[in-house]
């Protein structure tokens, strides 16, 4: 299990990417499976590589390496009310945040497997940008 149900937040109100990073990362931060400065390396990586988080149409996945501050293997699902833009890609507005943080490259590749299987399915990223039960949230992405 990866994903907890404390880590799951609808609609949350985003002055700008950072914050929607910064909020990402806070919910890993309260299911303890990072430290706070997990946090920042999130927002640094995005920084220095840009875009490549952007896995999906309206979907980010921020992350940082494990030895960033990463405690257990984690995601955290965050919606938000009005879409942020991520630096170098002002035509894909962010409504959803898939923050991952995993102890080891292999586990990291796991989650991001698990991710993108749900990601590519359109139907189901649609429903999963605009759905608001944490239930369905949970167990989707528990695999």
């Amino acid at each position: 299990m990866y994903l907890a149900k404390e880590s799951i937040e609808f609609g949350y109100e985003a002055a700008d990417w950072r914050d929607a990073v910064r909020q990402a990362g806070k919910l890993l931060l309260n299911a303890g499976a990072i430290t706070e400065s997990y946090i920042d390396a999130m927002i640094n990586m995005v920084e220095a590589e840009g875009a490549y988080m952007l896995v999906a149409p309206g979907v980010a996945m921020p992350h940082a390496r494990p030895q960033d501050g990463a405690l257990k293997n984690g995601i955290s699902y965050l919606t938000l009310k009005t879409p942020v833009f991520f630096p170098q890609k002002d035509d894909n507005p962010i409504t959803l945040l898939i923050g991952v943080a995993a102890i080891d490259n292999r586990i990291h590749l796991k989650v991001m497997r698990i991710a993108a299987a749900v990601l590519k399915d359109d139907v189901e990223l649609e429903k999963l940008k605009n759905i608001s039960d944490t239930e369905y949230i949970f167990h989707l992405l528990n695999g």
